[in-house]
């Protein structure tokens, strides 16, 4: 109970912090409110995960009177010139700037993100600030000063917001095949550097939010499913990946069909992924996911040099299986301790590899670990997430022209999806079979457990059976 005060305490302390400097202060609050990814409040006490979350949204706003000299620097024109009319009051507020709704003098209804007028001025101060916090901190010898650096390189991108809408042009045109898929239509004539003008978007709901997406009466699985494939193609087929996508940047609406659509906001941070590292990532997890150790071992050198041994579990803790672990490693894990050998110093390398590899992997870790939070607030299951980057995966490696999969590939796919059930069954078993253990007839218990286990695979490959052989059937068509 102790534990807990401290740590409500503090959590409430870290966001009053926030809330008074604002700025880089209120986007560092976002990052650890969704650091859930798969270690949940193990890592990150949910005290925090809770308290700062308001801040994706809801941070403190300033009063329309102090935006108000944006207009004239921007446009040279007074709000009531610009705008037929602008509401005061902000519907959402985060880090770099605040929403309000507007109409034009066209008479169309639209969102304006306004950025704050002293933000620039601010940053400069804070930054310089961190840089040198960070000069004076290196953990194992390492410099890592880089960290705050390209911090405030990707800051400054997203303190343009003509960068902006065009993140969001290119997204709406990568997803255009994707009826599910909705980015707001941005209106130029109105967009500055510190202007943004968009579509207003009515009657959304968070994505982690089901009593919300049940009165729109979506389903809350439909809707994280969409999510979850949404993400997945934006990063292993089209390379361009969202770099903020927490819950305040992605929510559901009811589209013209009835069903939910995935809006997705904010795209002032986008991580462009080169050819070669996009391709490579889908053949990592397709390595992952068939436990192609080989593979796995050759891919993950590249990836995170030294420590190559745990970079399967940043993407899942499913991909344990095929990561050649020892037992001490997965007994230090559970009691949250440094693998034995591994220090500061390995850290550090590891770090400083990912950070000098090709290709922005830090970047494409820092999205995954925000969409993996926001499924797991949604209460997403691990197996249908793997199903989401394996199918894509697959897609993004395998795929011709017009997007197609040849026959074998096909058949590559549906293995690999196999696998995941596989996964999912092991994960199970285990679990059980190690509480079954526990008791007195547990032995008898396992092996019952085991015997049930074995008969559902069977019936999945079963299953799976005309999967293959249709594939092979068009697979033998295509030969003759």
């Amino acid at each position: 109970e102790a534990l807990e005060g401290m740590h409500d305490k503090w959590a409430q302390r870290a966001l009053e912090l926030a809330k008074k400097n604002g700025g880089i202060y209120n986007k560092a609050a976002q990052f650890v409110a969704t650091l859930q990814a798969g270690a949940g409040d193990k890592v990150i006490p949910k005290q925090y995960i809770e308290t700062l979350r308001v801040l994706t949204d809801k941070a403190p706003h300033q009063h329309i009177d102090v935006m108000r000299p944006l207009f004239q620097a921007e446009f040279g024109k007074e709000a009531e010139e610009v705008f037929a009319s602008i509401d005061p009051e902000p519907i959402a507020a985060a880090s770099l700037a605040q929403v309000h709704i507007a109409t034009t003098k066209e008479g169309r209804k639209v969102a304006v993100k306004l950025q704050y007028p002293h933000l620039q001025d601010q940053l400069a101060s804070d930054f310089t600030v961190f840089h040198m916090l960070g000069s004076q901190i290196k953990p194992g010898g390492f410099d890592l000063t880089w960290v705050v650096k390209d911090f405030r390189e990707a800051l400054t991108m997203e303190l343009d917001f003509r960068g902006e809408a065009k993140n969001a042009q290119q997204t709406k045109a990568n997803f255009s095949h994707r009826p599910y898929v909705a980015v707001p239509d941005v209106v130029e004539e109105l967009t500055t550097a510190r202007v943004l003008t968009m579509e207003y978007v009515e009657g959304m709901a968070r994505c982690n939010d089901p009593v919300a997406l049940k009165k729109l009466g979506f389903d809350p699985l439909d809707v994280a499913t969409k999510l979850s494939d949404t993400f997945a193609e934006m990063l292993f087929c089209t390379g361009f990946l969202h770099g903020d996508p927490h819950a305040g940047n992605v929510y559901a609406r009811k589209g013209a069909d009835g069903k939910a659509e995935i809006v997705v906001l904010d795209h002032g941070l986008y991580h462009p992924v080169d050819e070669k590292l996009r391709r490579d990532l889908c053949a990592f997890v397709l390595a992952c996911a068939t436990r192609d150790s080989r593979r796995m071992h050759e891919l993950g050198q590249q990836f995170a040099g030294p420590l190559h041994h745990y970079f399967p579990l940043i993407l899942s803790p499913w991909f344990i299986f095929g990561s050649r672990l020892r037992a001490e490693d997965i007994q230090a894990a559970r009691e949250k301790r440094m693998p034995p050998g591994v220090d500061l110093k390995e850290i550090g390398k590891f770090l400083v590899n990912l950070h000098d590899s090709s290709g922005n992997i830090l970047g494409v870790l820092h999205s995954m670990g925000y969409t993996r939070g926001l499924l797991q607030s949604a209460n997403f299951p691990e197996k249908l997430r793997l199903r989401s980057m394996v199918k894509f995966a697959a897609l993004g490696l395998y795929r011709g022209e017009g997007g197609r999969m040849s026959a074998g590939a096909q058949i590559q796919l549906h293995l690999c999806l196999l696998y995941v059930e596989l996964l999912a069954v092991l994960i199970a078993v285990l679990s059980v079979v190690a509480r079954a253990l526990q008791h007195p007839a547990g032995k008898m218990a396992a092996l019952a457990i085991a015997g049930a286990a074995v008969a559902w695979v069977g019936g999945r490959l079963w299953e799976e059976r005309s999967h293959f052989a249709d594939a092979l059937q068009m697979h033998a068509f295509q030969v003759m």
